[in-house]
C-alpha cells in the first residue's frame, strides 16, 4: 500500500471508529487492528495519537465543509428549498437525534422534544 493511501485508510479508519465512540475511548491499538496496520506505518505517518486525532478531525471537517457548500450552493434551488435539503443531508448522516452515537436510549436529555426527520422539514418548503 502506498504511503499516501496507508495514511488515509488509518484517518477513515479513525474517523468511523470515533464517530461510534469518543475521542478518549479510541486506542491506538484498536485502530490498527481496525485498518490491518502495523504501529510502524501509523508512526510514519503520525508522532503521537494527539497528531492523528487532529488529522481525522480535519477530515470529518473538510467533509462538513464539502456537504455544507455542496448542499446551500445549489443555484437551483430557492434559499429555503436549500436550507432544507441541507438539514434532511444531515438527518441521514447524524440521524434524526443530531449524533452518530447518541439516542434517547443512551443521552436522557435527547428526550424528544423536538424530532427531526426529513418529513418533518416539509413544512419548510
Amino acid at each position: 500500500m502506498p504511503d499516501r493511501s496507508t495514511r488515509d485508510h488509518l484517518i477513515e479508519v479513525g474517523l468511523l471508529h470515533m464517530q461510534q465512540t469518543s475521542y478518549c475511548s479510541t486506542g491506538i491499538n484498536r485502530v490498527l487492528a481496525l485498518a490491518g496496520v502495523s504501529k510502524g506505518p501509523f508512526y510514519h505517518h503520525f508522532q503521537s495519537k494527539e497528531e492523528f486525532g487532529s488529522a481525522v478531525l480535519q477530515r470529518h471537517l473538510d467533509a462538513e465543509d464539502s456537504r455544507t457548500a455542496k448542499a446551500l450552493s445549489n443555484s437551483v434551488l430557492g434559499p429555503i428549498k436549500r436550507l432544507r435539503t441541507y438539514f434532511e443531508e444531515l438527518i441521514s448522516v447524524y440521524g434524526p437525534h443530531g449524533s452518530l452515537n447518541d439516542t434517547p436510549e443512551t443521552t436522557p436529555q435527547l428526550q424528544p422534544n423536538f424530532l427531526a426527520t426529513p418529513g418533518s422539514l416539509g413544512r419548510l418548503r
